[in-house]
């Protein structure tokens, strides 16, 4: 179960389960976008509109999945949004609720689902959450953004602590800068909550965007989706309650 997977890092995490043959539910908030997760890729991909937000529709859906395939192994949620770099001015209540309720909210709902559909087949399984380097620097994003990824990479250790026990990791994924369409997809689900023309990239210059970044590029959709199926594959089995950078070197300074 991937959710988010109507673009960017979900989509490519999605469609890199696919390949590698697994049984895979695309979710997204938008029905068209969670479709698109077929474009291109032979597998089984199932696309199931989902709003995160909702934690009784949540807890039905992946309940469905279950059913249908008989046990629930990986749940990836990529849901979220970006806010836009603002500050305290620019965080107003409005957007500080909508993306605290999206990034936190949500990702705690699909935790809770599917840690209690887990525990039911009593036979381990992965939780992974895609949250941001933004989590642990608190200058690199927006006031609500860095302050609900902050507060879903302690989720995920509090989680991990619990669930390890039972055979079932929690981890999150962080990734830097990534070259995702993340700007369009949070203006859509936001609206005019939030204004989009500030950044770090509108903070540093591209000079100083190489310096920072050792790797000297972006990195891409499809690197954090290695990571993530590493995570959900056998390797990743004794790795539980981290939050993991992958970002090029860019917090290693």
């Amino acid at each position: 179960m991937v959710t988010g997977a109507g673009s960017g890092i979900g989509q490519s995490i999605a469609q890199q389960f696919a390949r590698s043959g697994d049984i895979v539910y695309a979710l997204d908030i938008d029905e068209g976008r969670a479709k698109s997760a077929l474009v291109g890729v032979d597998g089984d991909i199932r696309p199931v509109r989902v709003d995160v937000r909702d934690y009784e529709h949540v807890a039905s859906v992946l309940g469905e999945a279950r059913e249908r395939t008989g046990r629930l192994d990986v749940v990836v949620n990529s849901a979220g949004v970006f806010d836009g770099y603002a500050g305290i001015q620019g965080t107003t209540p409005e957007l500080w609720q909508r993306v605290i309720e999206l990034n936190l909210t949500g990702a705690f709902n699909v935790a809770r689902a599917a840690g209690l559909l887990m525990l039911k087949d009593d036979g381990g399984g992965r939780i992974i959450m895609i949250s941001s380097i933004g989590g642990e620097r608190a200058s690199l994003d927006g006031l609500s953004y860095v302050t609900s990824k902050a507060g879903l990479n302690h989720m995920v250790r509090r989680l991990a602590f619990e669930l390890g026990r039972e055979n079932i990791t929690v981890n999150a994924v962080c990734p830097g800068s990534i070259g995702t369409n993340l700007k369009q997809t949070s203006e859509e689900i936001l609206g005019n909550v939030v204004d989009m023309s500030n950044g770090i990239g509108r903070a540093m210059t591209a000079e100083t965007l190489n310096f920072v970044l050792p790797a000297g590029r972006s990195g891409t959709t499809d690197e954090v989706a290695a990571v993530v199926e590493f995570l959900a594959g056998p390797g990743g089995s004794y790795v539980n309650g981290q939050a993991i950078a992958v970002d090029g070197g860019w917090t290693a300074g």
